[in-house]
């Protein structure tokens, strides 16, 4: 596939139009595949059901998770060793809670929010800010609080978006990678971009009684990893012929 030849440069790297979207697009799961981009992923086309406990001490949490269009699924609320909230229905009283962790149905795993400070806002309102972290729970079996975990440069999500692409195809990261350590920028060829934390991450503003969110700024990427193979255009310009040099593996941002 060519999928970086010479068209509009921000078309090939939102990924809206290219080839190397299309691909992606052919395998994805669930309804709506013929919108652009990922962005449909959360406007409600997603086939899921939630079941949660409605009981102020457990408000929230959930105990069911199925899909019609992938095959992971949460059977009780002991699935993971820590409780998690459907993203809709947040904890209340949030004084003594440095930590939630929020089951995003879209990408099939938990987030972590954790608690940085209190601020004012509208005329006056107290509210919390919480940074939105990337962990890999799956290599936290035995997982009890936030202060066990280590934040990850990127999460796999391959297996929420589609069944038939390869697992380690789609990945959810800061905008721009922002936070990725030396050892994944060199690996994935990502150069020398290093933005602030006040502009690359995500922040959820709650009000602290209700635990209502009253503001929220996120800044979340989806990326492909793909081997990316040097070509050249033929002599006589009707295509593309492999040149002799290895071919190098690209994250290379949809969204």
């Amino acid at each position: 596939m060519n999928t970086f030849y010479h068209r509009n440069a921000v078309e090939q790297l939102e990924g809206f139009n290219s080839d190397l979207f299309e691909t992606v697009r052919e395998k994805m799961t669930g309804p709506n595949t013929a919108k652009s981009g990922f962005i449909y992923r959360y406007n409600g086309s997603q086939l899921y059901n939630i079941s949660i406990y409605i009981d102020p001490d457990k408000k929230g949490q959930i105990v069911e998770f199925n899909s019609e269009s992938v095959r992971f699924n949460i059977s009780s609320s002991s699935h993971y060793t820590f409780p998690v909230n459907n993203g809709l229905t947040f904890p209340t009283m949030l004084f003594d809670k440095p930590e939630i962790y929020i089951f995003n149905a879209e990408f099939c795993r938990p987030i972590l929010i954790q608690y940085t400070k209190n601020v004012s806002s509208f005329g006056g309102i107290k509210m919390r800010e919480d940074k939105i972290k990337l962990i890999d729970f799956d290599h936290f079996k035995n997982f009890k609080n936030g202060k066990s975990y280590m934040e990850v440069d990127r999460i796999g999500i391959s297996k929420c978006i589609s069944e038939s692409a390869p697992h380690n195809t789609i990945f959810l990261s800061k905008a721009h990678f922002y936070g990725s350590s030396s050892e994944t920028i060199h690996r994935t060829n990502i150069n020398g971009f290093k933005p602030e934390s006040g502009n690359q991450d995500s922040y959820i503003y709650f009000e602290l009684y209700s635990g209502t969110p009253l503001k929220a700024v996120y800044r979340m990427q989806l990326n492909i990893e793909a081997i990316i193979d040097p070509m050249k255009q033929s002599k006589n310009g009707s295509g593309f012929t492999s040149v002799e040099r290895k071919g190098v593996t690209r994250l290379i941002p949809i969204i």
